[in-house]
């Protein structure tokens, strides 16, 4: 849960599969994924519902350069105040594989103090080309750039990320946070 310059909060997720399957079409590569989301009040009842379609379409040429890197989806839809399930369907139309997952999300009410949970990234892009569009990770000018993994090796930087909404002046003056990081 991320807020937004313009006062929204906003649900970002990153979808990284272990392995993506492909089938040849002429001299390319392809896949198709089906991202379908739901959201539901804790009552059961359907607050939200999105698809998405992602065509994935790789020359055989560029095969090797790629291979070993990690394809990634991100998204992202706003919710307003309210504790909801969100369910999340990723299938491959081509191979037939799918997953999902299920996860409980709280967004605070506006006028009360609230801390985000901390997202860990590899990087912080200042400044991107985005800056000032939504778009999911991307915070005012910080483009945070994620694993889902948090696989972060010995000598890595890792950027910590959270927000501070609706403190007064008072509490972030003589406020102050105390965190731990476990091996």
């Amino acid at each position: 849960v991320l807020h937004s310059n313009e006062g929204h909060f906003f649900i970002n997720y990153l979808i990284e599969p272990e392995k993506l399957s492909m089938i040849q079409e002429n001299q390319d590569l392809m896949a198709r994924l089906e991202v379908n989301g739901s959201v539901y009040s804790m009552d059961d009842k359907t607050v939200y519902e999105f698809s998405r379609n992602i065509p994935i379409k790789i020359p055989a040429a560029r095969l090797a350069m790629i291979q070993q890197k990690r394809f990634s989806f991100q998204d992202y839809f706003p919710l307003i105040e309210g504790r909801y399930k969100i369910n999340i369907l990723v299938r491959n139309v081509v191979s037939k594989e799918f997953t999902s997952i299920e996860k409980e999300v709280v967004i605070p009410k506006a006028d009360k103090p609230w801390i985000s949970a901390i997202t860990l990234a590899h990087k912080v892009d200042k400044a991107p080309q985005s800056a000032g569009l939504d778009k999911p990770f991307l915070v005012g000018d910080n483009q945070l750039q994620i694993s889902p993994r948090n696989d972060f090796l010995t000598g890595d930087t890792v950027y910590a990320y959270f927000q501070l909404q609706n403190f007064t002046d008072a509490q972030l003056a003589n406020g102050h946070i105390k965190y731990t990081i476990y091996k």
